[in-house]
């Protein structure tokens, strides 16, 4: 046992050691511990990353400046005249969908996708 002893004494003092890497002792030799290397693109999966903030609050202002806009009339006038409580459940999945993906969407550049995913056909005619 000295000689095990001797030997790891005698290695450790000859500097042959990296500091920079972790080493897992085991007697006689030590060996570097290898870490995993960062999952690359294709090991990530088929999702939108994105930095979302905790303190996100839906911009009102902006998005009814967007809603109300001369450009958006026409969309607005074909949206107001849908039955009121459909009208209000849609919404309601806007403003979900919103705080979901902690992103302000314009409620026209929304609204298609949704309707499509939903079975909503003839939008905006």
């Amino acid at each position: 046992s000295t000689n095990y002893r001797s030997f790891s004494d005698t290695f450790s003092q000859t500097g042959n050691l990296d500091p920079s890497q972790r080493y897992r002792f085991r007697s006689p030799i030590p060996e570097p511990i290898i870490d995993p290397p960062s999952p690359s693109s294709s090991g990530i999966g088929q999702t939108i990353n994105m930095i979302t903030r905790l303190d996100f609050t839906i911009d009102w202002p902006l998005l009814k400046e967007d809603y109300y806009s001369q450009q958006n009339s026409a969309l607005r006038k074909w949206f107001e005249v849908i039955n009121f409580d459909l009208r209000e459940q849609i919404k309601k999945e806007w403003i979900a969908d919103m705080e979901r993906l902690h992103i302000s969407i314009p409620f026209f550049k929304w609204f298609p996708l949704f309707a499509s995913n939903h079975g909503i056909k003839e939008v905006y005619s």
